[in-house]
């Protein structure tokens, strides 16, 4: 029985290493991590042949959530407030 147990055991960890491996190894259909807030510039052919021109970079969020860190069209008054309260007898 315990040499089945241990046979069942090391069968699952497999299958488990396997599917991570896998997973890991696809593309997922991006091109790799994205930050958001993060800008980048375009470089585009000039229509005159002068040479390349850069698009403009889209501009950053003028205010910033203190919590989340997400971007805001106004600026939060409201601050953020946690609170924990310990039933504990210990604490």
């Amino acid at each position: 029985m315990v040499r089945n147990q241990s046979a069942f055991r090391l069968g699952m960890l497999l299958m488990l290493m396997m599917t991570l491996l896998a997973t890991a190894c696809s593309q997922g259909g991006t091109n790799g991590p994205t930050v958001e807030g993060e800008t980048t510039t375009a470089v585009i052919d000039n229509a005159d042949g002068g040479g390349l021109a850069t698009a403009p970079a889209e501009q950053p969020a003028a205010y910033v959530s203190p919590l989340t860190g997400l971007p805001l069209d106004t600026e939060s008054i409201v601050r953020p407030v946690a609170v924990m309260i310990n039933n504990y007898g210990a604490a």
